[in-house]
């Protein structure tokens, strides 16, 4: 029988609401935030469990509320209870006040290079309540592949109440690159422009800047496509069904107010939709476009800030539309100034000390991201190619927004 009251209850551990479709109403199942265990942190945690919610509404059965609905359901009833550990019987009753017939819970570790991710599927109704399901996947990999783990072991969890995976989605390609090609992505009329590959001196070279923009060293990179331009409100809000900015005056403005987090999140989706494989750029990627190719550029496209930045003096207080000041070297808008934008990397203030030449993708582990390139509120020292800011994955702002990448 369908349960049509909704409780909810503010957890130390996120909640997302998942209902699956039946053909007179829909049964409700309920995906808790992953333990984080063992030399993984909690950003990871949290990332790995978006996935796997994205992994269930993936299968077609199911209706996801996002995390914003979630907190306003939160706000909306105002009961609260502090949560400890997950035991079965606080999860049943969990499931119980959310009027759920299913909960998910588990955790993620790591050992060494391998990390395991452990989910049950709890009933939560009736006499039959308890864990109906056990399963867990094992992943020698790096984090970029762990989301793919996080894929199958959501699919092997629902097996169990007959839900159908659904069909893995046959990857896209963008076409093949040729020098200065700009390819335009058909469902949110994203434009990226081809990056060639190559090396150069990443870092201070000028010696202007902060101590972890040293030492200067040698990154060789593989070419890659990387957005013209920062993601539009419009964009974002095509993608996601809403706008989260703050500067909301045109649907060509940049998007702001995004963490790290909700990136991972609209990229998942996008590459759901279109089998476009997008991604934040690393920072070497970030700072290589940056400078035109790795070219001695103090701002993106040449020595004076005023000609390609909205910044602090010229800003009046509000970001601009993209595409409105001049372009750098290889024709990309906006990498000094308007937004900050996320890089993939953990941050590390010693990390060009240790660095690898091959294509760099960060520290393994860390408590901030990566952002680049300042703001329409920054000054111009923080708006030079080299500068390197930091925030945590969660951490939203007015000035944060995001451009994407994509390997070919």
């Amino acid at each position: 029988m369908c349960k049509t009251t909704h409780f909810s209850l503010v957890l130390f551990l996120s909640l997302f609401l998942v209902f699956p479709s039946t053909s007179f109403c829909k049964e409700k199942l309920a995906v808790m935030d992953l333990r984080e265990k063992h030399g993984v942190v909690k950003s990871l945690a949290e990332a790995i469990s978006v996935e796997i919610r994205d992994a269930l509404h993936r299968m077609g059965h199911y209706e996801v509320l996002s995390r914003d609905d979630i907190e306003t359901l939160v706000e909306r009833t105002a009961i609260r209870q502090q949560v400890g550990d997950d035991e079965t019987k606080q999860l049943i009753h969990f499931g119980q006040l959310l009027g759920t017939k299913y909960l998910v819970a588990g955790s993620i570790s790591k050992l060494g290079s391998t990390y395991s991710i452990n989910l049950r599927l709890i009933d939560t109704e009736g006499k039959d309540a308890g864990v109906k399901n056990r399963v867990s996947e094992k992943c020698r990999c790096s984090e970029d592949t762990l989301f793919e783990a996080a894929q199958v072991v959501a699919t092997k969890l629902m097996g169990v109440v007959g839900v159908a995976a659904a069909k893995p989605l046959t990857p896209a390609s963008p076409p093949k690159p040729a020098p200065g090609q700009i390819w335009t992505e058909p469902k949110t009329g994203m434009e990226l422009v081809w990056v060639n590959k190559g090396c150069y001196k990443m870092g201070d070279a000028a010696k202007q800047g902060n101590p972890d923009e040293l030492p200067v060293h040698t990154v060789c990179l593989n070419g890659f496509w990387l957005g013209k331009y920062e993601i539009t409100q419009k964009q974002w809000q095509k993608v996601m069904g809403k706008n989260p900015s703050l500067n909301k005056k045109g649907d060509n403005h940049p998007v702001e107010q995004v963490s790290w987090t909700d990136v991972q999140e609209f990229t998942r989706v996008l590459v759901n939709d279109t089998g476009i494989k997008f991604r934040l750029p690393t920072e070497a990627e970030w700072e290589y476009a940056a400078r035109s190719g790795g070219k001695d550029e103090l701002c993106s496209g040449g020595m004076k800030i005023e000609n390609v930045a909205w910044y602090q003096k010229n800003s009046k207080g509000s970001t601009h539309p993209v595409g409105t000041r001049s372009p750098n070297g290889l024709g990309i808008y906006d990498m000094s100034g308007n937004v900050w934008e996320w890089c993939s990397d953990w941050y590390g203030a010693d990390y060009y000390k240790k660095s690898p030449e091959k294509s760099p993708k960060g520290p393994r582990t860390g408590s901030d991201r990566v952002n680049r390139g300042g703001s329409w509120v920054s000054y111009p020292k923080y708006c030079r190619t080299t500068v390197r800011g930091k925030s945590a994955p969660t951490d939203r702002s007015g000035a944060l927004g995001v451009r994407l990448a994509v390997s070919p």
